[in-house]
C-alpha cells in the first residue's frame, strides 16, 4: 500500500509539473529548435512540452523563468555597432561554441605568450585550403584560448565572439559567416584584441552585419580613440566614446542605418524586417554600393 501511494503521488507531482511547463511552451520558438535537432544537440520531441525540457538539458537550466533569462542575455553581452541578431538563436549558438570549447585542453592563459603569437597566427592564413585549422587551434589552446570554428544558426547574423569559460580559459568562436577569408582573419584578430584588452567578465560578440570594409571599421575606430585622448579624455572613457563615434560612422556609411527616405521614422532595418514578415520569410541584405556624390 505504501508503494502504491508513493507511486500516486509521484504521477500526481509530475502531472502538476507538466501542466505548469505548458504554460511556458511558447519559449521554445525563441530558439532554432529544429536546426539544434538537426546537429544533435537535443532530442526533436514530440511536443512543445518534451521540446521545451530538452532546452532545459541543453542550457543546463531548472526552470522556464531562468531559460527566459538565457534568451535575453545576449541584449546584455557587448555587442558590435549596427548589430542585429535573434536572442535565442546566438544564445544557442554560444551555448553549441561552449560545448565543444569544452573538450578543447588548453593551457592556463599566458597574456604575454598570446601577444607573441599573433605575427604566426597571422602568417598561418598564407596556407592553402584548410591546413591552418590545427595549426591555429593547437597554437591558440597552447597559450590559453580554445578556438572553436561552428556554423552559425538560422537568425544569428554574427562573425565571431569572445567569453571567457574560466578564469584561465578563453573561447574565440568564429562562424565563417561570408566565406572569406579576410574576414574570417579580421575577425580572429578582433576576437583575439578582446581577449587581451577587456575584462573576463564580458561577453564580445562581432557581426560586422554593415557591409562596411571590416579594416575601414577599425580605422575609424583608431581615429577616434586617438582623438579622444588627444582632447584628454580620461583612459576608462576612450571605448565608450570610440563607439558612440562609430554608431554615428555607421548610420551615415551603413545602408541599413539610414532612414527610409519614404518615412525617415523608419530604418532601412525596420523596412527589411516589416518586409520580411509580411512575406512571410527572412529577408537579408547580403551586399550594397554606396555612391556619394561630389567633385570628380
Amino acid at each position: 500500500w505504501l508503494q502504491l501511494e508513493a507511486n500516486y503521488q509521484s504521477a500526481r507531482q509530475r502531472a502538476i509539473e507538466l501542466e505548469a511547463l505548458g504554460s511556458h511552451t511558447d519559449l521554445v520558438d525563441l530558439f532554432p529548435y529544429k536546426e539544434l535537432a538537426k546537429r544533435g544537440a537535443v532530442n526533436f520531441g514530440a511536443t512543445k512540452v518534451d521540446k521545451l525540457q530538452e532546452l532545459f538539458k541543453f542550457f543546463r537550466v531548472a526552470d522556464a523563468d531562468a531559460l527566459r533569462a538565457v534568451a535575453l542575455a545576449p541584449s546584455l553581452y557587448r555587442l558590435s555597432p549596427a548589430f542585429s541578431a535573434d536572442g535565442g538563436a546566438l544564445a544557442a549558438w554560444l551555448r553549441l561554441a561552449e560545448l565543444e570549447a569544452a573538450e578543447i585542453s588548453a593551457a592556463p592563459f599566458d597574456a604575454a605568450a598570446c601577444r607573441d603569437a599573433l605575427p604566426t597566427m597571422r602568417a598561418l592564413s598564407a596556407l592553402p585550403g584548410v591546413d591552418w585549422v590545427e595549426p591555429l587551434t593547437e597554437l591558440a589552446a597552447s597559450v590559453g584560448i580554445a578556438v572553436v570554428i561552428l556554423q552559425e544558426l538560422p537568425g544569428c547574423r554574427v562573425n565571431g565572439a569572445t567569453r571567457w569559460l574560466s578564469q584561465d580559459k578563453a573561447m574565440v568562436v568564429l562562424s565563417l559567416r561570408h566565406r572569406r577569408n579576410d574576414i574570417f582573419w579580421f575577425t580572429l584578430m578582433h576576437e583575439l584584441c578582446h581577449v587581451l584588452r577587456h575584462s573576463k567578465k564580458e561577453t564580445f560578440i562581432d557581426a560586422k552585419s554593415s557591409g562596411i570594409n571590416p579594416e575601414l571599421v577599425e580605422k575609424e575606430k583608431r581615429i577616434a580613440e586617438d582623438q579622444a585622448r588627444q582632447s584628454g579624455k580620461p583612459e576608462a572613457m576612450i571605448e565608450k566614446i570610440a563607439t558612440g563615434k562609430l554608431e554615428a560612422f555607421f548610420k551615415d556609411m551603413s545602408l541599413i542605418s539610414q532612414p527610409w527616405v519614404r518615412e525617415p521614422k523608419k530604418t532601412i532595418t525596420d523596412l527589411i524586417k516589416e518586409t520580411g514578415k509580411a512575406a512571410g520569410t527572412e529577408i537579408t541584405v547580403t551586399r550594397f554600393v554606396r555612391f556619394a556624390l561630389g567633385d570628380a
